[in-house]
């Protein structure tokens, strides 16, 4: 029996998110390829990409012999659809990390933008989200709910057999990963540190997104509670986390909807480590981290977090070992066939995995 084939296509082929989604497909009933580019959307914008990337892809789809176009990230999920088109036998899968603020911004640009998207996403076979608010608030309604998958930004590979327990003593140990893209989030974080510094540590790993100013960013240099550690990669992450006391999960509420409705990376990094994570109250994150206690909320206001922490660090840290102690299991921050299987559900070949999906938890799928 032929095996099918999956084109897995993104402007990011080698960007941590593709590369988990690749390892979280080994032992699968189908082949899975990799499109094969030098670009890279995270220092490339659409605009450049329009001109120097797309006809390429454009012409690589249309002479693909791939049943299954998985194509990962808005520009690439158009330019498969219009593909597509004329491939009525090809099966195509959107598959969305975040809502892209150009839809979510005002004014007939972006209108004309989600009409397009409208239009061509009616041709997707299957559409994954890595937040059931991204359905719930954006597209409930523009597309059946059988053919929506939400598999969240979980961590690659398995968990630690057993992980370090949180330094017992000195100051407060604050871990941020990734990447840096909100002013008033770091603005946050230097308030918070001028008025605990013998209180609190805050370790930043990680690099300022390109539409960031340098001054944001800059003004945490020296700060004596501040330590700007750089890039990292994932394998880093145990390390990173060995020291840390709490992760910091708080994004901007006010930048676009797309950050009220996620659910940050960071949320999985406490979880897998066992660091509870601070975030924003009021925000669909927030909500998700009370419910399945992963940590705390409040406002993303200085005087407001102060009063968080130093509550969760009074009387030998007892509110704080509570949270420890009532976290949801690490295994629960990592993938375990999450795509593989939404994939064979596509291709019919996912009879096999039922009883793996429902002990793994498996993708989270809407129901109708």
């Amino acid at each position: 029996m032929v095996r099918p084939k999956v084109l897995l296509i993104s402007f990011a082929p080698d960007h941590s998110s593709g590369v988990n989604r690749v390892s979280d497909c080994v032992g699968s009933a189908f082949d899975l390829e990799v499109y094969a580019t030098d670009a890279n959307k995270v220092h490339e914008t659409i605009v450049s990409r329009l001109f120097s990337r797309v006809p390429r892809l454009f012409m690589t789809l249309l002479r693909s012999d791939a049943d299954v176009f998985w194509a990962w990230g808005l520009d690439v999920c158009f330019l498969a659809s219009l593909a597509a088109l004329a491939r009525p036998r090809t099966k195509l899968i959107w598959d969305i990390t975040d809502i892209n603020p150009r839809l979510l911004a005002g004014g007939w640009r972006a209108w004309l933008l989600r009409q397009l998207e409208d239009l061509l996403l009616r041709r997707a076979d299957m559409l994954i989200l890595s937040s059931p608010a991204f359905y719930s608030a954006y597209y409930e309604g523009r597309l059946a709910s059988d053919r929506v998958v939400v598999i969240e930004n979980l961590l690659p590979g398995t968990p630690p057999p057993a992980f370090p327990p949180p330094p017992a003593a000195g100051p407060c140990q604050i871990v941020y990963s990734g990447i840096f893209r909100a002013p008033v989030v770091l603005a946050v974080i230097r308030q918070v540190a001028d008025r605990m510094p013998c209180e609190v540590e805050f370790h930043l790993h990680g690099y300022p997104d390109r539409n960031l100013a340098p001054a944001a960013f800059d003004a945490l240099a020296g700060h004596p509670a501040i330590h700007l550690h750089g890039r990292f990669k994932p394998e880093e992450l145990p390390a990173i986390f060995a020291g840390a006391n709490l992760t910091w999960g708080f994004v901007d509420p006010d930048a676009n909807d797309n950050e009220r409705w996620l659910l940050t990376n960071r949320i999985y990094n406490g979880v897998a480590f066992s660091r509870p994570v601070l975030a924003n109250s009021g925000i669909y994150c927030g909500e998700v981290v009370r419910e399945r206690h992963i940590g705390a909320t409040c406002p993303l206001d200085a005087e407001a977090i102060v009063a968080l922490i130093r509550g969760l660090m009074a009387d030998g840290r007892a509110g704080y070992n509570a949270l420890v102690a009532d976290m949801p299991s690490p295994a629960s921050a990592y993938l375990a066939g999450h795509y593989r299987i939404a994939v064979e559900r596509l291709l019919g070949l996912g009879a096999r995995d039922a009883a793996a999906s429902a002990a793994t938890g498996g993708a989270w799928q809407r129901q109708p």
